[in-house]
């Protein structure tokens, strides 16, 4: 797991690019936009293998990172434990084969190089590759730009945001993908309803499955991707790998009978 008392000297980089040269030691560590022709065609097979479906974690050690923001460094206190077993989950599944779905984690390139380093830790002796996508900080928008830090509490809902998102979605689209699992830090399920596109696409495909309670809306960085995804027409589903809820919740409040 992520050492607290880490500092990445992130601040000292001048471009992303140097970054991007300190992960190439990892070996079963890529960042999704540079992948050469050979690896793009090795995980365009892996995905097709596993019929389109691939997992996306969110900011995973969210609560390990950020001295400067000392709210968000601690541990939780409601559920601490789940949190940190999701963690440990986490990290065995870095030791799983290529067979497996592949792994993508969205995370903040302030925190790359510390969370590079905790996967090479879990899968160095497997053959399991684990793409990284760089995004802005406390945001899970994808940062594709050379620059090396991202603007804090960043503006959303603007035209670059979703630029962004496209550019992610061209890349999925591209690699074959159908299914994205989700999972990641922040998730949680709220007692409101939500009208924008994504939460539309999301909960339609929620009651294509079932659910008799649609009612409520996600939050935080993990539930903004799943509206981004399902607003792009990929198949969305929660992991039990989110936190503080996951599917569980959302399982438990759906089978519910809609209160008129």
């Amino acid at each position: 797991m992520p050492n607290q008392d880490f500092e990445s000297g992130l601040h000292e980089f001048r471009s992303f690019l140097e970054i991007a040269d300190i992960i190439e030691n990892y070996r079963n560590v890529r960042f999704l936009d540079k992948l050469n022709a050979e690896e793009q065609q090795e995980l365009t097979e892996r995905i097709a293998r596993n019929n389109g479906l691939i997992h996306l974690d969110v900011h995973p050690y969210y609560f390990d990172y950020d001295s400067e923001n000392p709210e968000r460094a601690k541990k939780p206190e409601k559920n601490g434990e789940r949190y940190d077993a999701i963690k440990q989950a986490l990290e065995l599944d870095f030791k799983k084969t290529d067979l497996s779905p592949p792994r993508f984690i969205i995370e903040e390139k302030e925190h790359i190089i510390e969370t590079s380093k905790t996967i090479d830790q879990n899968n160095r002796n497997s053959n399991n590759k684990v793409y990284i996508i760089p995004s802005h900080w406390g945001n899970p928008e994808p940062d594709f730009s050379d620059n090396a830090t991202t603007d804090h509490y960043r503006e959303v809902g603007t035209q670059e945001e979703l630029q962004n998102w496209l550019k992610l979605v061209s890349v999925f689209r591209g690699l074959g993908v159908k299914t994205v699992v989700i999972g990641g830090t922040t998730l949680e399920v709220v007692d409101e309803i939500n009208i924008d596109i994504g939460a539309k696409a999301y909960k339609q495909q929620r009651i294509n499955r079932g659910a008799k309670n649609v009612d409520y809306s996600l939050k935080g960085c993990a539930g903004g991707a799943a509206y981004y995804l399902s607003a792009a027409g990929f198949d969305v589903q929660i992991s039990d790998k989110a936190f503080p809820d996951s599917i569980s919740e959302i399982d438990r409040l759906e089978q519910r009978d809609k209160i008129s």
